[in-house]
């Protein structure tokens, strides 16, 4: 994608062709009275470009987040269905 509509910026600088970018997250749910959900994001580690900014008269890139493992957990009060 582009980072910008114009052809070249009021700063000066020529619009960016900024590369592409896949990423992957991963997430492992467990149903039940107690829920579990193992998740990764960003799992092969991958950095990318998401905006190339040449706003301020420099060129500053937002990049994406790094790999981040967690685990999340939840009690259900009440009355828990057989479906679960």
């Amino acid at each position: 994608m582009w980072n910008d509509f114009h052809v070249q910026g009021s700063n000066g600088f020529p619009h960016i062709l900024q590369p592409s970018y896949s990423i992957m997250n991963l997430r492992i749910p467990e149903s039940g009275r107690w829920l579990s959900k193992f998740y990764i994001t960003n799992l092969a580690d991958k950095n990318a470009i998401l905006f190339s900014n040449t706003g301020n008269y420099d060129l500053r890139e937002t990049t994406n987040e790094l790999r981040v493992f967690g685990l999340r957990l939840n009690y259900r009060f009440g009355k828990v269905s057989n479906s679960d």
